[in-house]
């Protein structure tokens, strides 16, 4: 690690023992994923309930600066009118699947398609896990899309990767959890308050403003100057929906559901640049970037057209598809401990999850029908 008064913009700092984090952290899951649900019916370890899957438009500003033209935001990358078809997919966050009627996080995962050019997971072909999941050759990774995720709240739980491991663990494994906390030694109290504020009732999953939580790159590295950035979405849909008086098991998905039988709905996609390694770190998810040190820029709109999403099958494709930070461009590599850990956390626990289901994983192009 390195002095705080010696950070860098844009630069990471791991652990020692990170890696072994990370594979400890995935056994357990694993583990946990198989005792909570029934043979060849595994869920997500997170966000396991869907609202669905929904067809989208991802188009890229017009006249950006030079400065911001990078990775799918270049001009020319993009098709001729800038844009790329997506596929987006809206969650519960929480690790088990339970009524809309309880409070929660919002998950927003989406895929662009048409993204031309090698991607991280590609071309980096080196593994540190010898399973039978590392090579499998059933599991398809195309060159084609581009993944972006966000959540509902602005922070993860968590600053590192052994913080999450030692959290897990304790709230699922040996139920030492007020020990996790209250540690005088090592306690975890914001991650505490973070848990107490974080999970919220909503009108509906396309009324919310959405944070990527943790940076990443923005452009190549090897142009000299670094720079990071985080995501934002801002919703700006005409149409809103009003919170039920009496919550449904599914009023979340029913919401989208009216909401695009007769209107469209919209995001603005926004950037956050790092100006101040201290004040907005890259180890450290738990911290929130300041947009008065740092406003947000547009740099594209989402645009979610009226439609029928709901069907069995679009239903099923939404359930055993596979959103992956990692599944990107070089220009958008992900940085800080979270984010490396997902690295292999989300590319492992996806092969588990569908080998046991006996589904393959491929990655869609647009053109499916449902």
């Amino acid at each position: 690690m390195a002095n705080h008064d010696t950070l860098q913009l844009a630069t990471e700092y791991p652990a020692h023992d990170e890696l072994q984090d990370t594979k400890e952290t995935i056994a357990f899951l694993k583990t946990k994923m198989e005792e909570a649900y029934k043979p060849n019916n595994l869920r997500r370890d997170a966000h396991p309930k869907h609202h669905g899957v929904v067809r989208a438009e991802f188009i890229v500003e017009e006249n950006l600066a030079e400065d911001l033209q990078v990775g799918v935001f270049k001009q020319g990358l993009s098709r001729p009118n800038r844009s790329f078809p997506a596929w987006i997919r809206f969650s519960n966050a929480s690790n088990r699947v339970h009524h809309d009627r309880e409070k929660d996080m919002i998950g927003f995962a989406i895929k662009l398609m048409g993204v031309e050019g090698d991607k991280i997971l590609n071309i980096d072909q080196d593994s540190y896990f010898n399973d039978e999941l590392t090579n499998d050759s059933s599991f398809s990774e195309e060159k084609f899309t581009q993944d972006f995720l966000f959540m509902s709240h602005p922070v993860f739980l968590v600053a590192r990767i052994k913080d999450f491991k030692k959290l897990v663990t304790a709230a699922f494994g040996d139920n030492s959890i007020l020990k996790f906390f209250f540690n005088p030694f090592d306690n975890h109290l914001r991650t505490l308050w973070i848990i107490l504020t974080m999970n919220k009732y909503h009108t509906s999953p396309l009324d919310n403003r959405y944070w990527s939580n943790s940076p990443y790159l923005f452009g190549s590295s090897e142009k000299g100057k670094r720079r990071a950035v985080k995501y934002a979405l801002l919703p700006t849909s005409k149409t809103r929906s009003k919170m039920p008086k009496n919550k449904t098991e599914n009023y979340l998905k029913d919401a989208m559901k009216n909401h695009l039988a007769q209107d469209e709905a919209s995001f603005d996609f926004m950037i956050q640049f790092q100006t101040d390694a201290n004040k907005m770190p890259i180890e450290d998810t738990r911290i929130d970037w300041s947009e008065v040190d740092s406003p947000l820029i547009k740099v594209a709109t989402i645009k979610i057209p009226k439609q029928i999403f709901d069907s069995p099958e679009q239903m099923a494709f939404a359930e055993n598809s596979y959103f992956a930070a990692w599944h990107s461009l070089p220009e958008h590599r992900p940085l800080g401990s979270i984010n490396r850990a997902r690295r292999f956390a989300y590319d492992q626990l996806s092969k588990f999850r569908l080998k046991r289901n006996k589904f393959p994983r491929i990655e869609p192009d647009g053109s499916e029908e449902f």
